[in-house]
């Protein structure tokens, strides 16, 4: 088979441009390990949070991990809903909206096409304004924004969601004095991630998951060295 100058230059351009393509492939490939940059300091299980508002965790600059097209505000919703069901579950310190909705307002527009056929179609546009809950008892504000998001996999719905992988940004703060609790980046399932802020602020103290593995240490069990067998004197 006789390569041409043509071909030969194919196949170099093949051949440079096959890594990048391989490497942007594995770049998709994010660990599904929890991970929290800054654990809670010794002040956040001082205050003894009785009390938490949650804001709508902010997704409009969200990054897709692996291309799929994103809805931000229903990925907002969804995330943030999560979080206040969890802590209703949990049961330990009280919980309540971020925001109401403070006004409504809807526009509907209707289109008519006279011709051959006369179309007649409508849009209706929603636009809903929050404002941000004047509770005076409420000890924390807990919000943030979602960085990342990937798809996960799951037999149902339910599961989908909680294998789904999310890097957020949150922070807690103190409503009466404006001082931050904590605040830190955290990536992982959204199971563990709603599990892991949740418990640590209603427990007062960094708690993970008992679904997570920990890697245990390794230990190196050292062989005996068996002692030589002493020959025995001959009589």
């Amino acid at each position: 088979m006789l390569i041409t100058r043509k071909s030969l230059f194919l196949i170099i351009i093949i051949a440079a441009v096959a890594p990048i393509a391989c490497s942007s492939l594995g770049s998709r490939k994010i660990s599904e390990k929890l991970e929290t940059e800054i654990k809670p300091s010794a002040r956040f299980e001082e205050a003894r949070i009785k009390s938490v508002s949650v804001l709508k965790f902010d997704a409009k600059y969200v990054k897709s991990v692996g291309g799929e097209i994103i809805d931000y505000i229903e990925l907002s919703n969804k995330f943030t809903d999560g979080m206040l069901k969890r802590f209703y579950e949990i049961g330990r310190i009280d919980v309540a909206l971020g925001e109401y909705e403070d006004r409504i307002i809807e526009t509907d527009t209707l289109e008519k096409k006279r011709g051959d056929l006369e179309i007649q179609g409508s849009s209706l546009k929603r636009s809903i304004e929050f404002k941000a809950t004047p509770y005076k008892k409420i000890e924390t504000i807990l919000n943030g924004r979602v960085n990342k998001f990937q798809e996960g996999d799951g037999e149902t719905e339910k599961e989908e969601w909680g294998n789904s992988y999310i890097d957020i940004t949150l922070k807690l703060t103190d409503t009466y004095t404006g001082s931050v609790y904590w605040i830190t980046d955290m990536s992982g399932k959204i199971k563990d991630v709603t599990e892991t802020i949740t418990q640590s602020i209603s427990k007062g103290k960094y708690t993970e998951p008992l679904t997570i593995k920990k890697e245990e240490p390794r230990i190196k069990i050292e062989k005996k060295k068996e002692k030589p067998k002493k020959e025995e004197k001959s009589r």
